[in-house]
């Protein structure tokens, strides 16, 4: 297996980062290097998850009664009203709280429906420091979603995501078709109304250990094979070059007196055509004078920033309690 640690050097300068666990979502980084937002692909072999994620573990955040806001169901393509799963919690000095109802999410469950459990950081400590470590090695916000999908059942209609996403299996079976793009890089979110008539590119059933890597903005669709299936999705958020462009262009126009003024109102007696080419050409100039920073591209995530871990007992040293004392 090759080392733990990537290094790349470039006219931005060099950077070591740690892969290690990019490599539990990830067989080959060479492969993930050139594919990367171009192309789907399925790592296999991968091992188990179980110390991040598994079945069980969905099981113990659904008895715990999570908000309502935190679960959505699908059944063929149409989420499940989320009312139906609801129980409020009642008397309550703040005012009814509505929660998951967990035999209520199970029977729906049974009945075809995919359960989804969003914002996994906030529920599983596991879940949050892998999560933490994976934006820490790309540089990309990451975020965690959790699917259990009955035998022979489909949660969403073929759809895209505005995120590229690792959709890592850890139990079950699920099959995927992947197809092109309706636009590179969609400069918008799927409408329902989408129509999608690219080439199929993946068409793959994952099983426990494999990982498909989906670029934003290719459509997809996944349906369970005679298993059920559970997997973890890590989806991974970053500005795209124009935005961070645009930052860096913003960040200059307070410098600069002349871009700080405002337009001239209308009974002003002006050239205003004469005074835009006079902005312009000195917005022109603030642009050549970008430069490539001296370090990475701030992407979305600080990844030098110290990473979020679960720390055992941190709440009960902040009480100033200690084990002895609870017994």
């Amino acid at each position: 297996m090759a080392s733990a640690r990537s290094s790349r050097s470039g006219s931005g300068g060099d950077l070591e980062v740690s892969v290690k666990h990019i490599r539990r979502l990830v067989g080959d980084l060479d492969i993930l290097r050139t594919s990367w937002e171009r192309a789907p692909f399925v790592s296999t072999g991968l091992g188990s998850f179980d110390d991040i994620f598994s079945l069980d573990s969905m099981a113990a955040i659904l008895d715990a009664a999570p908000p309502l806001s935190s679960i959505r169901l699908f059944r063929d393509g149409a989420q499940v009203p989320p009312e139906s799963t609801a129980r409020l919690r009642d008397p309550n000095p703040r005012g009814p709280v509505t929660f998951a109802d967990r035999d209520k999410v199970i029977e729906a469950v049974a009945g075809g429906a995919t359960l989804i459990v969003e914002e996994m950081q906030t529920h599983s400590p596991a879940v949050a420091a892998f999560a933490s470590a994976v934006t820490h090695e790309t540089g990309y916000h990451a975020d965690c979603t959790a699917f259990a999908t009955p035998a022979r059942n489909r949660g969403a209609n073929p759809h895209f995501d505005p995120t590229g996403a690792f959709l890592r299996q850890v139990y079950g079976e699920k099959r995927w078709v992947v197809r092109e793009p309706i636009e590179p890089w969609p400069r918008r979110k799927w409408r329902g109304d989408d129509v999608f008539t690219g080439e199929v590119l993946l068409d793959v059933v994952l099983r426990a250990g494999d990982c498909l890597y989906i670029p934003r903005g290719f459509v997809h669709v996944g349906e369970a094979t005679d298993q059920p299936s559970v997997h973890l999705s890590v989806g991974l958020g970053a500005p795209t070059w124009g935005r961070h462009l645009v930052d860096l262009v913003r960040e200059q126009m307070v410098d600069h007196e002349s871009m700080r003024e405002c337009l001239p109102p209308l009974f002003a007696d002006v050239d205003r055509a004469e005074v835009f080419e006079q902005r312009r050409r000195e917005f022109v100039a603030i642009v050549d004078k970008l430069q490539w920073p001296g370090t990475e591209l701030p992407t979305g995530a600080d990844a030098s920033a110290p990473r979020r871990t679960h720390r055992p007992g941190a709440l009960r040293a902040a009480l100033g309690t200690s084990t002895e004392a609870t017994r």
